[in-house]
């Protein structure tokens, strides 16, 4: 088989992905995130990717201070996502904690 060179076309938006420990949210910041990303609340405004019990995926907002009601814990997420570049936020259940964010224990 043929080994063909790929690359992005001038158009093509490419992210980058942070993934962090659920670890690194409360327990109620994670009811949170199951309610935006099955619909049943939209009051972050955010695009959430919801694997239950798993984890979420989403994007990053540039302006973490411009959406009302974050949770401090994602807040911080959020900042430290864009301080080092990311685009894009998986808080997965089976990533291992980063020393550069806060731990919450489970309440």
């Amino acid at each position: 088989m043929k080994k063909v060179n790929v690359s992005p076309s001038p158009n093509a938006v490419i992210g980058s992905l942070l993934i962090v420990s659920i670890d690194h949210i409360c327990t109620s910041t994670a009811q949170t995130l199951n309610d935006e990303g099955s619909g049943k609340t939209s009051n972050m405004m955010l695009t959430i990717g919801n694997w239950g019990e798993y984890g979420w995926f989403m994007w990053v907002p540039n302006d973490p201070d411009a959406i009302e009601g974050l949770p401090a814990d994602l807040y911080h997420i959020f900042v430290y996502a864009r301080k080092v570049g990311a685009d894009y936020l998986l808080i997965d259940i089976d990533a291992d904690a980063n020393p550069d964010l806060p731990v919450y224990p489970e309440e």
